[in-house]
């Protein structure tokens, strides 16, 4: 189950973590059914997370597994089978 953005180990990450909010406008192929999302990095990139909507959920098998969060392919916000690669790579190079 994905935490909510209220969860307070979300709330914990997300003061030490880098993250970036991500819009629909900046890319031509968009997979999600909200005008952006926000892509975090914490611990220099072992665990990515993503916050589709106030749902957070897993980028990474890392985080996965850590975390017990789903991927994001798993939010009902993602289109059917529509996956972008470019979120991992924006989340590991923050």
């Amino acid at each position: 189950m994905p935490w909510k953005s209220h969860n307070l180990e979300y709330l914990r990450i997300k003061t030490i973590a880098r993250s970036k909010i991500v819009n629909s406008t900046e890319h031509e192929s968009w997979p999600f059914l909200v005008k952006n999302v926000a892509v975090i990095n914490y611990k220099n990139g072992n665990y990515c997370l993503v916050k589709i909507g106030k749902e957070i959920f897993a980028l990474n098998g890392s985080a996965v597994s850590k975390f017990k969060l789903p991927h994001y392919h798993a939010s009902k916000q993602v289109k059917p089978r529509e996956y972008e690669n470019y979120l991992l790579d924006i989340a590991q190079n923050l």
